[in-house]
């Protein structure tokens, strides 16, 4: 059955795990943007690829593509071979990247017996060309530490696995029940994604806050937020199985910029509203992310704040908007008076 909307923002059966990405030269670069799939709809996500190929940068296959059964037993569903080469080489202009999402039962986190399928997850993975696993457990019940831990535990033997073939893992977390206890899931994955409350714009501020929270204990180069898609006029009942996520241009737009240029996340990962029968993403929404993609000018000013600490050397201090904001001095924009951090460190 179906979680409830405000514990789940999926909307799909909440013991899905997403992989994440780990922290080694196969992660996630500034900017990346990986839309939610559903990996059996290869053509239409093919071709929204290539009528906007500028708002992407991979897929999550959703969802299902393998699961661990109570007793540590790996099933598997779909080609994975076909589904991952058809998406990963949909454009010919880059390689998108691929990562299959998938189930575990809780009794196999609580008994330990999931730790069993690393290895037939990572060589399943391996064999059908994804680049790596994305872990959605959403248990409903037992949000102990002691969960918690046996959680980590299975991620952590999983992304051992993945890594030692060059693959990464994801996991997903939540403002709610398991998923928020960053301390003890620090190394268990590669990339964290979100899902609320940063699924919806309905509280911005409480987005960045917990954006910010991920930030501290998990490193902003393994943070990816997660968006819900508003859906182009005429095609709200295509979101009919989704909560609305309430973006409009002007908060998607602020918000993709303070991930950007004051967090500095890794990415950001789009769950499609109408991922259960494809409609059409809003226009706005997929501009947004073409302009996000694009290369900015980040200057060592960049995601800094004179209210909580001082600007780096070279920054000034507070705008007509923005009393907080290290931002560059108007005189030195267009010439090289700007320190790198190579020569912050030097000189410090």
């Amino acid at each position: 059955p179906r979680p409830p909307l405000t514990m789940s923002p999926h909307g799909f059966v909440p013991l899905l795990l997403p992989l994440l990405l780990p922290s080694s030269s196969a992660a996630p670069s500034l900017s990346s943007v990986r839309w939610y799939v559903s990996s059996g709809r290869v053509d239409a996500n093919v071709a929204f690829a290539r009528a906007r190929p500028g708002a992407l940068t991979g897929f999550y296959g959703c969802c299902g593509s393998f699961s661990v059964a109570a007793d540590g037993s790996v099933k598997t569903r779909g080609n994975l071979s076909d589904i991952a080469a058809r998406h990963k080489h949909a454009l010919d202009s880059k390689v998108l990247s691929y990562h299959a999402v998938f189930s575990v039962d809780p009794k196999a986190i609580l008994s330990g017996a999931g730790e069993k399928a690393a290895p037939v997850l990572a060589l399943a993975a391996k064999e059908g060309g994804a680049d790596g696993l994305l872990c959605d457990y959403e248990p409903d019940f037992n949000y102990t530490d002691a969960h918690a831990e046996q959680y980590a535990s299975f991620l952590l033997a999983l992304r051992k696995e993945l890594n030692l073939k060059g693959l990464t893992l994801g996991m997903d977390v939540a403002g709610w029940g398991l998923l928020d206890k960053f301390d003890i899931y620090g190394d268990s994955a590669d990339f964290y994604t979100s899902m609320s409350p940063t699924y919806n714009a309905q509280n911005l501020t409480k987005n960045k806050e917990f954006v910010r929270a991920m930030e501290r204990t998990l490193g902003a180069e393994r943070v990816s937020v997660g968006i819900g898609s508003t859906p182009q006029p005429g095609y709200e009942k295509y979101c009919s199985n989704m909560p609305s996520y309430n973006y409009t241009n002007e908060t998607l737009t602020s918000f993709l910029s303070f991930l950007k240029i004051t967090a500095q996340v890794s990415g950001v990962d789009i769950w499609r509203c109408d991922i259960d029968h494809y409609g059409k993403t809003a226009d706005f929404f997929v501009s947004a992310l073409e302009q996000y993609l694009k290369p900015s000018n980040i200057t060592p000013c960049s995601g800094h704040r004179c209210d909580t600490d001082a600007c780096p050397c070279g920054c000034e201090c507070g705008t007509d908007q923005d009393p907080g904001l290290c931002y560059v001095p108007a005189d030195r924009e267009n010439r090289d008076e700007i320190p790198t951090d190579d020569d912050q460190s030097k000189a410090g």
